[in-house]
This record gives C-alpha cells, structure tokens and sequence, in this order.
C-alpha cells in the first residue's frame, strides 16, 4: 500500500480536488475495475496514443467499455 501511495502523492499534491481511493486487490485488473465501477462516479482508462475510441483498446479497458456500471474516461497514454 506504501509504494501506491507513494506514486500517487505528486498527483494528489497537484489536483487535491480529485478524491482517489487506493485499494490493492487481488482480482484481475478488468474484474476489479468493473466491481468498483459499481460505487464510482467515473472509471478513468488508458488509450494507446493516436487510436480512436475502443479502436486499439487493451482488454482491460475493452471490458470496462462493455461492463462498466459507471462512465469511462478514455485518457490518450
């Protein structure tokens, strides 16, 4: 949990408005998100650079475009 918190702290230093939950589970990646996408306002998700929307998506952000219980954010990587 330390090491997540360490990475975080220059964003949250840089956008205290922004409420993060940290949370280490042990799922895969796509099946954690889709859970907690159910409690969350918005599920921000990495594009490969110069795709178009879900055209070039890895399978994480595939199956949160087709499961998510809450809207995703695609973010250019």
């Amino acid at each position: 949990m330390q090491l997540l918190a360490d990475a975080l702290r220059p964003w949250r230093a840089r956008h205290p408005e922004v409420r993060v939950l940290e949370d280490v589970v042990l799922f895969a990646p796509e099946h954690a998100l889709i859970l907690r996408s159910a409690s969350a306002a918005l599920v921000a998700a990495g594009q490969r650079v110069g795709s178009r929307v879900g055209s070039r998506a890895g399978s994480v952000t595939r199956a949160l475009l087709r499961d998510s219980a809450c809207p995703v954010a695609m973010v250019p990587g």
